[in-house]
């Protein structure tokens, strides 16, 4: 099974994004640049890759175990980005104004998960929802990007995703959801 541990967007933020995403992609017609459907945004924590059974259910577990120490928190949409860059971009993605807690959140999962022996990403972690991927990204592209509101909502948990690819793009799945504070 390939899984994930995410945070889920509620769904008055999707339709929000479902219209600037809807504006992005009719501006920005770029070969190789695929837009994320918007039932399928989220903000991922940390990637597992494919796990058997038995794994799946020690991140059940470690996710418990985190969920319960933290509690709700809000977030805002920020700004625009792309990594490497926004000119030559292979993810184009919306940052989160957030608070510390979030980031704590992520990290803690990750400890966790470390000393369960889980590979986790080495690299600093920025949280953000990928909003598009594109497949050229040696070519510099010039993207017009619609503005972005300051739409605020609340994290009261996050997910056990599975990752199912399509030859349209990725389907995702909960597996189990984890409420902060419980």
């Amino acid at each position: 099974m390939r899984v994930f541990l995410a945070i889920n967007l509620p769904n008055p933020v999707r339709y929000e994004l479902e219209a600037i995403l809807h504006e992005a992609e009719q501006n920005n017609d770029f070969p190789g640049l695929r837009w994320i459907k918007p039932k399928s945004l989220h903000l991922t924590l940390h990637f597992l890759g494919d796990q058997d059974e038995q794994s799946v259910k020690r991140i059940i577990e470690i996710s418990k175990l985190v969920a319960k120490k933290f509690h709700p928190l809000n977030v805002r949409m920020g700004e625009w980005g792309g990594f490497p860059n926004l000119q030559q971009p292979r993810i184009v993605y919306i940052s989160l104004v957030d608070t510390d807690v979030l980031l704590n959140l992520q990290k803690d999962i990750g400890v966790h998960l470390k000393s369960a022996g889980y590979e986790i990403e080495k690299r600093p972690w920025q949280s953000h929802i990928t909003v598009a991927r594109n497949k050229n990204f040696n070519n510099q592209i010039n993207l017009k990007l619609p503005g972005l509101s300051k739409l605020e909502w609340e994290i009261s948990s996050f997910e056990l995703m599975q990752s199912q690819l399509l030859p349209d793009g990725a389907e995702y799945e909960t597996v189990k959801s984890f409420a902060l504070g419980r």
